[in-house]
């Protein structure tokens, strides 16, 4: 409840006394794992990201010392999610892919094999932009096929409007797009706007990532004022979103300027 509604700072005061008064009396236990994986995501939330890292760290420790594979994959893809928005992507991946290859073995196609596979790809794309790559056709198809099996689960066990999915579209449309395969791209991105507006409202992130999703296909399609369009609504849905939206707003500015460029010309 408190995650809910951002009183991230009484959250995080609250489960670090919780995980120091259970380690007083009990020692180590699950519930302490638990609680370092609940402190994890709301210090991503509050966008405090080494921070995050560092408790799933502590929080593995713990699932590992006990054995409990499930808290273990959870708390791994929680360091995964925060190392991807530290801009550890090296890190980030390695913690997806182990992810990703324990839950193939242990679970096969199931919503948590979805979202591993989807984090997995982010991972890939941002750290390769970060770095200045330009992938090859290969990659690209080879991110396009772990997206596409990923996005199909997310739709099977969740639907059409689940928060996997919806998270699950955008990514695929913008593969589809780097990969210069812009009739694909552009059902995924005008169904995924449509049903994060009608399942999630105007002002969460799901909704955000679709108004960009669009704004990268206006681009791709030269519509550059319709983009403009979506990019300013994108905008504003992170800036209301706060500190844990900064992090969704740095991504704006490459497509604002190419935007620039070509009113320029």
């Amino acid at each position: 409840m408190l995650r809910a509604d951002h009183k991230f700072d009484e959250a995080i005061v609250m489960l670090d006394a919780m995980i120091a008064e259970r380690r007083r009396l009990i020692g180590i236990d699950r519930e302490i794992g638990v609680a370092f994986s609940a402190l994890s995501q709301v210090l991503v939330a509050d966008g405090r990201y080494e921070e995050a890292v560092a408790r799933a760290g502590d929080g593995l420790q713990v699932s590992e010392q006990i054995g409990d594979t499930a808290l273990t994959l959870a708390l791994r893809n929680n360091r995964g999610s925060a190392n991807l928005q530290a801009k550890h992507y090296d890190e980030a991946i390695a913690d997806f892919r182990q992810v990703v290859d324990s839950r193939q073995q242990l679970y096969g196609r199931s919503p948590e094999t979805a979202v591993a596979l989807i984090n997995l790809v982010l991972a890939m794309s941002h750290g390769a932009r970060h770095q200045g790559h330009t992938p090859t056709a290969q990659e690209l198809d080879d991110q396009i096929r772990l997206l596409k099996e990923g996005y199909e689960m997310a739709v099977e066990f969740g639907g059409e409007a689940s928060r996997i999915t919806v998270m699950a579209r955008p990514a695929l449309a913008d593969t589809y797009l780097r990969a210069g395969r812009v009739d694909e791209a552009e059902p995924l991105a005008e169904d995924g706007l449509r049903i994060a507006l009608a399942s999630y409202g105007e002002t969460s992130l799901p909704t955000g990532a679709a108004w960009r999703s669009r704004a990268q296909l206006r681009i791709a399609q030269h519509r550059n004022a319709e983009a403009r369009s979506d990019l300013d609504q994108a905008r504003a849905v992170f800036e209301r979103m706060g500190k844990g939206g900064e992090v969704y707003l740095a991504t704006l500015g490459t497509y604002y300027e190419t935007l620039d460029a070509r009113d320029k010309r």
